[in-house]
């Protein structure tokens, strides 16, 4: 791909998955330098998430909003369960739905919670059952959009997510020798909050920041800082080609 070469770039993906855009920085030129500002652990309340999966029969439509979501629910579900409709965002979530031999009956163009509720907009709603596993960091602007609307949703905390002890001491150490550090992605608002939580905002002012999408540059911005570059679509293919055409 080409056009980030010399660059120091971190990636703040949890660990088991941060290879595919550390592997696509690589190939642009860049080295990527891994630093997990989230990890993903089990609910608070794994019983009532388990219940959630026991009733999925119950409901018209199931909605997952990350890949995260799918990991953590799809697996309880019973294969013999009548299934809901599924409707996803990004195609990171389809494919790991599909996994677990669930197909989406509805994934919005743009790839985000917005997006999906205004997708549903064009349909009658009211009276509706959605269940939506999601993580403890999740926004509301979905299930409020349905409510409104005369939906009932159902949500219930799938994950969650935190700043892994093991980067604190790393990324305070990255982040101490500024300029060292051209860039920083985030590919999700807790992302943004833990980093700068460990970091401070300061240190962020002093690298080019590049978000996957909307909802993660609105907390970049949240925070009074610059977003350089937020990806046309929002994969990590595109967040790599969008940075690269932006130096261009």
């Amino acid at each position: 791909m080409g056009g980030l070469t010399g660059l120091r770039i971190v990636v703040t993906r949890a660990a088991e998955q941060a290879g595919e855009l550390a592997e696509l920085l690589r190939a642009a030129g860049a080295e990527a330098i891994l630093l997990p500002a989230i990890a993903i652990l089990p609910a608070r309340d794994e019983a009532r998430l388990r219940a959630a999966a026991r009733s999925i029969s119950q409901y018209d439509w199931l909605l997952l909003t990350s890949g995260n979501a799918a990991e953590a629910f799809l697996p309880l579900v019973d294969a013999s369960s009548r299934r809901p409709k599924l409707a996803v965002v990004g195609n990171a979530t389809q494919q790991r739905s599909a996994r677990w031999g669930w197909t989406a009956a509805l994934t919005p163009a743009e790839f985000t919670s917005d997006a999906l509720a205004a997708a549903f907009e064009d349909m009658p709603v009211a009276g509706l059952r959605f269940l939506m596993p999601s993580g403890d960091l999740a926004r509301e602007v979905l299930p409020r959009r349905l409510r409104a609307r005369g939906a009932m949703v159902d949500a219930v905390e799938a994950y969650l997510t935190v700043m892994p002890e093991e980067s604190v001491a790393r990324a305070r150490e990255l982040f101490k020798d500024q300029p060292a550090l051209d860039w920083v992605t985030v590919a999700s608002p807790s992302a943004v909050d833990n980093l700068i939580a460990v970091v401070g905002r300061a240190a962020l002012e002093q690298v080019k920041i590049a978000s996957i999408g909307p909802a993660t540059s609105e907390s970049v911005r949240g925070h009074g800082l610059n977003v350089e570059v937020e990806a046309r679509e929002h994969t990590m293919a595109g967040l790599v080609w969008s940075m690269a055409d932006h130096l261009r």
